[in-house]
C-alpha cells in the first residue's frame, strides 16, 4: 500500500531520533494550528458566557403545546358584506383545519403550528390557494385554486353590489381573544395575531375606517358546541397508535359581570359547580341561558345534566327555573329568561358541559 504524504513526515521524525535539525525545525503548519486552537477556545468561552446569560427557553411554553385541541370562530368580509363561508378541509395533514360553520380547529401535530406558531399567517399557509398579507387577500375555489373574482388587493375598488361599492379597500385583520373582549383588535399582519381559544377572527377587505363586524352567532355557537365534546386523537406514527381524551378546562369568569352583548360569557367545565354572579342590566328585553353537555368520557357514557337559576332580588318573572334535568350521553338546549337583576348558575352533573349567557334586546 502506497504511504501517505503524513505517513512519510512521522517515519523521517522517528529516523531523527530527535536530532539538533529536527528541534530546529518545525512543520510549516505548525503556528496555524497553534492559531487555531487559541481561536476555537476563545470562541467556546463566549458562547459558553452568552449561553449562560441568556438560556434558552423550554419549548412548548407558550400554547397550545402539541397535543392540545382549540377551536375558533372565522368570518371573511368585503366592502362591508360577509363572503360565504370557507370549505372545509377535514383531510388536512397540518394542525389547522376549516369545520363547518366557519370553524377553525387548531390541533398541532409538530412545532410549525404549535406555541408562537399558532398565527392566521400559518393558518393560511395550511389552507390551499388561501392568502392573508398585508397587500393581498384571496380566497380559493372549492379545490383551492386560485379565484380572480375573490382576490383582493390594496388600493383596489370595492365590487360594484358591495355595502361600499366603488370606495378604495385595504386589507385589514380583526380579532377578538375571547368570548368577553369588547372591541377587537385590528391589524393589518396576519403573522401578529396569535391564535387563542375561543377567539373570533375576521379577515377583511374594507375601506379605511372601517372596522369589521365579528363573526356570525352560527359560527360561534358551532365553535362552543365543538370545545364541550372531548376529542379523541390518535396519531399513528411513525404509525405507534396513542389515545388521548382532551377533555374541556374550567374557564373562571370574574365576580360579577354584566351582560352587554350578544354572547355575554361563557363558562365550561366538568361535574357539579357554582358559577359566579352576572347582571342583567334593566334595559335587556331577553336573556338566554345556551347548554350543551356531553357524558361519553364518563365510566356509563351517559349522566343527568341540570342547571339551577339563583335570583339575587331579581323581579321573579322567570319563565324557567333553569335547565331541567337530562339524561342521556349528551345534548344541547335553550332557556329564555325575561327578569332582570343578578343571579348565578348551579350546575348539577357528572359530564363535561359548558353554559352560555347571552342577550336579545
Amino acid at each position: 500500500m502506497a504511504k501517505s504524504a503524513s505517513g512519510k513526515w512521522v517515519s523521517r521524525v522517528g529516523a531523527t531520533g530527535g536530532g539538533k535539525a529536527y528541534k530546529k525545525s518545525r512543520p510549516g503548519n505548525y503556528y496555524g494550528v497553534l492559531a487555531l486552537i487559541v481561536i476555537l477556545g476563545l470562541l467556546s468561552a463566549v458562547l459558553a458566557r452568552y449561553d449562560y446569560q441568556h438560556p434558552h427557553k423550554a419549548a412548548g411554553a407558550v400554547p397550545p403545546a402539541i397535543g392540545t385541541t382549540w377551536y375558533a370562530a372565522l368570518s371573511v368580509q368585503v366592502c362591508g358584506d360577509s363572503l360565504p363561508n370557507l370549505y372545509p378541509d377535514p383531510t388536512s395533514a397540518g394542525g389547522f383545519t376549516v369545520q363547518n360553520d366557519n370553524v377553525i380547529k387548531l390541533s398541532p401535530a409538530t412545532a410549525a403550528d404549535a406555541g408562537a406558531n399558532a398565527t392566521l399567517s400559518q393558518f393560511s399557509d395550511e389552507y390551499p390557494g388561501l392568502i392573508s398579507s398585508s397587500s393581498e387577500l384571496a380566497i380559493p375555489t372549492k379545490t383551492g385554486v386560485a379565484d380572480a373574482a375573490t382576490t383582493y388587493k390594496n388600493g383596489q375598488a370595492c365590487p360594484a353590489k358591495s355595502k361600499y361599492a366603488g370606495q378604495t379597500g385595504k386589507v385589514t385583520y380583526a380579532y377578538w381573544s375571547s368570548l368577553s373582549q369588547k372591541k377587537p383588535i385590528v391589524t393589518t399582519n396576519s403573522t401578529t395575531i396569535k391564535f387563542s381559544e375561543y377567539m373570533r377572527v375576521v379577515m377583511a377587505f374594507e375601506p379605511a375606517g372601517v372596522t369589521p363586524n365579528p363573526p356570525s352567532a352560527t359560527s360561534v355557537d358551532e365553535m362552543v358546541k365543538l370545545a364541550a365534546t372531548p376529542t379523541t386523537t390518535t396519531t399513528n406514527g411513525s404509525k405507534s397508535t396513542t389515545t388521548t381524551t382532551t377533555a374541556p378546562t374550567r374557564a373562571t369568569l370574574p365576580t360579577e359581570t354584566t351582560i352587554p352583548y350578544a354572547v355575554a360569557q361563557v363558562e365550561r367545565g366538568s361535574g357539579p359547580a357554582t358559577l359566579a354572579n352576572f347582571k342583567v342590566p334593566g334595559d335587556v328585553k331577553e336573556w338566554d341561558l345556551d347548554w350543551t353537555y356531553n357524558c361519553t368520557a364518563t365510566p356509563a357514557k351517559t349522566g343527568t345534566f341540570a342547571v339551577k337559576i339563583v335570583g339575587h332580588g331579581s323581579s321573579a318573572n322567570t319563565t324557567d327555573a333553569g335547565v331541567p334535568q337530562q339524561k342521556s350521553p349528551g345534548t344541547a338546549g335553550i332557556v329564555r329568561n325575561y327578569d332582570t337583576g343578578t343571579f348565578n348558575l348551579v350546575v348539577t352533573t357528572p359530564c363535561t358541559w359548558i353554559v352560555r349567557i347571552e342577550n336579545i334586546t
